[in-house]
């Protein structure tokens, strides 16, 4: 069985730096999930209002997920907690990873070129989670936080995470990407199966 990373945030560049893409990954501690299109353009818009705050997402790890959370007046529980595609916050991610040194977004299905470029030049990974695990994921998660409510309209979940794996790194630091191996093996089968006439 291949070896598993355990990382503890806040990750560092030097831990980053280590990793490269098919790596096996934990993450335990904080991180943050900013899930849907309108949390990413609030987020720009404050950016370009104030600078780089909030300062809690400076280094932090970012999450695409599904998740369902149960928000009471004075605390929130978790339902159940998976993850989405990226690849539709790629027009975002650039900057946001510029800006915020974010050292690693965990999703599904990957990222576009631009966001690769951006992940080798602040030193962050891209991490898949697993489909269909989300029943497993759910147990890592040790609690819950709605922060940052006075720039997001009813805040955005910050998690507690006890290990959370399994993690596989799909793009590093040093450019590699595993998404775009396949799109080239991908058009290199299609050339030999469908020859140019």
């Amino acid at each position: 069985m291949s070896k598993v990373t355990k990382l503890k945030t806040p990750i560092t560049e030097a831990d980053v730096l280590k990793l490269s893409v098919g790596d096996l990954v934990s993450i335990s501690g904080t991180a943050y999930e900013i899930k849907a299109m309108p949390q990413y353009a609030k987020l720009q818009e404050h950016i370009s209002m104030h600078g780089e705050t909030p300062k809690e997402l400076k280094n932090a790890v970012i999450c695409h997920t599904f998740s369902s959370v149960n928000r009471g007046p004075k605390s929130a529980s978790l339902n159940y907690f998976g993850f989405i595609t990226s690849f539709g916050f790629n027009k975002f991610m650039p900057e946001l990873l510029r800006t915020f040194k974010n050292r690693a977004i965990i999703g599904k299905a990957g990222m576009g070129d631009a966001v690769l470029d951006a992940l080798g030049e602040v030193h962050s990974v891209y991490l898949a989670g697993i489909n269909g695990c989300s029943a497993y994921y759910t147990q890592q998660v040790r609690g819950i936080e709605i922060v940052l409510a006075d720039i997001f309209p009813g805040g955005i979940v910050k998690y507690d995470f006890a290990g959370l794996s399994p993690l596989v790194v799909t793009m590093d630091s040093h450019g590699g990407s595993i998404h775009k191996q396949v799109e080239e093996q991908k058009r290199k089968k299609l050339a030999e199966m469908c020859p140019p006439k």
